[in-house]
């Protein structure tokens, strides 16, 4: 009477394949998912294996009569063939990898751990392959296919996905940025304006018996009028507000001129008055600075 040798493989997928010490699965149940970036700077992409565990079991007519089994893997064609697949992704049995995707059983093997790992040059989306016999080492069935036929049997089925997403840190450096770009809009066309507000005004000139100064403030944040040589940083004067200096040996304690609606406001210290008093400098009048220890009287407009 003819013996059948017959190799059963038990697997997480496929719905005639049942995994270790677990019930049925859909067929439809992907095997792996990976989300796959390109290196960028000290972030580099560390490939993802998927692995499940895949049981095997042999008939006891075939013990010691059988050799290794040899499996590869396959795809499918547009065309409806099946071509062997080697660079979209590698094939690893118990972690050590699988040359040229050929998975070797050998009659020792119980139990063994299927792992894939997607490839740079795999496209995204979900991918779908095959393990087919390619030497049946002399079982005449394997599952409940025949071994004999012509066309070896295609077996169990895998699926994975493939997401192609932007590398971490890349995307955390564009978010940055972007959220610093937009509180530095928000400074500038929003909070500065607020905080810092400018000069309408044009000019304002200084007068005495002997002194005569103009100078240009519009779009100025303030006037800062002083004895000593005083220079603003291009970073203060970027997010502030230019500053503009009134230097001269005449003012022995600094004061300053801030802009309030068409015109300024005089900001000084007890050591200066303003005639006539005031704290609101309008457009073309003529106001008179006078120091309240020292003969310095300055007349100045706003024009």
């Amino acid at each position: 009477m003819l013996r059948i040798n017959h190799f059963i493989v038990i697997a997480f997928i496929a719905s005639i394949f049942v995994s270790c010490g677990e019930k049925e699965m859909d067929t439809s149940m992907l095997w792996g998912e990976t989300d796959y970036y390109t290196d960028f700077l000290f972030k580099d992409y560390e490939p993802i294996k998927m692995t499940k565990t895949i049981c095997f079991e042999t008939n006891e007519d075939a013990n010691g009569r059988v050799g290794n089994v040899k499996f590869g893997l396959y795809k499918k064609t547009e065309e409806e063939s099946y071509i062997p697949v080697k660079d979209e992704i590698r094939l690893y049995k118990n972690d050590v990898l699988c040359e040229n995707n050929i998975l070797l059983i050998t009659p020792q093997d119980k139990e063994i751990q299927l792992g894939i790992e997607f490839t740079p040059e795999a496209k995204e989306g979900i991918h779908k392959w095959f393990l087919k016999v390619l030497d049946n080492g002399g079982f005449d069935r394997i599952n409940e296919f025949a071994t004999e036929e012509d066309s070896l049997p295609l077996l169990l089925e895998l699926k994975a996905e493939k997401n192609d997403i932007v590398n971490p840190l890349k995307l955390g450096l564009n978010i940055s940025l972007l959220v610093l770009i937009g509180l530095i809009l928000i400074w500038f066309f929003i909070i500065k304006p607020i905080i810092y507000p400018t000069f309408k005004i044009g000019n304002i000139q200084f007068t005495d018996g002997i002194y005569f100064s103009t100078k240009r403030i519009y779009g100025a944040r303030k006037l800062v009028i002083t004895n000593s040589s005083k220079k603003q940083g291009p970073i203060n004067r970027m997010f502030t507000g230019k500053i503009v200096y009134e230097k001269n040996e005449l003012w022995p304690d600094e004061w300053e001129i801030q802009p309030k609606g068409k015109g300024g406001r005089f900001v000084g210290n007890r050591k200066y008055t303003i005639n006539p008093f005031t704290t609101s400098l309008n457009k073309q009048m003529e106001y008179e600075i006078e120091h309240s220890s020292l003969n310095v009287k300055v007349k100045i407009t706003l024009s």
